[in-house]
């Protein structure tokens, strides 16, 4: 059965981390880089025959002052083999291309980049406000394998931050995307 609707899986896998980031939840400075490999398989009690390699690169860049961020995302995650439905890769989450609908592109691979400038208004004192706002641009492409990346997903769209607590923002954002958009209402970032 090709989308196994009960599967059992079972893997092993290995990561690379590196985190530089000021604040992980909300970075106005610094880095993230992770890199990952699972392999999944029969010869370890599972169903399914597959592989996984992910990688996630972060930048973030404070321009001038504190509260005023650019956010620069890369990933790209790329599965090979016997993936089952759940496992698969996909664009359009609440956390990469806001503005499309949660589940809709989904196959093996998936690659994306995306870029947010972030600005925390001032107070009249100097401090930075508990009001901002967010806009941001990015694209991304699902495909059975890398080479088969097409029909790229342009998105953008903009966003209103409040802070709850120091450097812990309540999110809302409006996102569009192809003939698609979204409201998404979280706490801390999108990345």
């Amino acid at each position: 059965m090709k989308y196994n609707d009960k599967p059992f899986n079972s893997g092993l896998g290995a990561v690379f981390q590196y985190d530089s980031r000021d604040v992980p939840v909300n970075a106005w400075g610094g880095a993230f880089v992770e890199i990952s490999a699972t392999f999944s398989g029969s010869y370890l009690g599972g169903r399914n025959n597959y592989q996984v390699y992910d990688f996630d690169i972060r930048k973030y860049f404070q321009i001038k002052r504190p509260g005023k961020t650019i956010a620069i995302q890369l990933r790209g995650r790329f599965g090979y083999n016997d993936i089952p439905y759940g496992e698969m890769s996909q664009v359009g989450t609440p956390f990469d291309l806001r503005g499309y609908t949660w589940g809709r592109f989904r196959d093996n691979s998936m690659l994306f980049a995306i870029t947010e400038y972030r600005h925390m208004f001032m107070k009249k004192n100097g401090e930075v406000s508990p009001h901002g706002a967010v806009v941001w641009t990015g694209a991304g492409s699902v495909g059975t394998a890398a080479k088969d990346f097409s029909g790229w997903l342009p998105c953008f769209g903009l966003g209103y931050r409040l802070t709850v607590q120091p450097r812990m923002n309540l999110r809302v954002d409006y996102g569009f995307g192809t003939e698609s958009h979204g409201f998404y209402f979280n706490f801390n970032e999108a990345f």
